[in-house]
């Protein structure tokens, strides 16, 4: 019985981040840096409902929060809408490496075509989504 009650602790500890969906980190506070073709960086910071944009030491801009969607080839897009005009991150799961020696390795993979040139760096989740609110009885 000992046992039973053991594992079945287990299961209900690891059972919550085995259904979520690989994506639903995205849903969250990210930070997103690269360095090619210059330093760069996004910090989407959901309960602010926006994003900041460090672009080559050049003065941020900020963007609505990313709406999510599934790409054709299964990688993920955010899109925010920015007074530059749509910012479109493309990202995939897969080992990113960044830093001067590559010497960090991060689980999402970005990309984006943004004033003529690809950008390209790695995203980590800072926080998790919020919980959804319940939802009320139907009736």
């Amino acid at each position: 019985m000992r046992r039973a009650a053991h594992f079945l602790g287990l299961l209900l500890a690891v059972l919550p981040s085995a259904c979520s969906p690989p994506d639903a980190v995205l849903d969250g506070d990210l930070e997103i840096a690269g360095m090619d073709p210059a330093f760069w960086g996004v910090k989407v910071e959901r309960s602010a409902e926006r994003i900041v944009v460090s672009i080559n030491f050049e003065p941020d801009f900020t963007g609505s929060a990313p709406l999510k969607t599934v790409n054709e080839d299964g990688s993920y897009l955010l899109t925010s809408s920015t007074p530059k005009g749509d910012f479109v991150m493309r990202l995939e799961k897969a080992t990113c490496l960044s830093g001067l020696d590559n010497d960090m390795a991060f689980d999402w993979s970005v990309s984006l075509d943004w004033e003529g040139e690809t950008w390209t760096g790695c995203a980590k989740p800072v926080s998790p989504a919020p919980p959804e609110a319940p939802r009320a009885p139907a009736g």
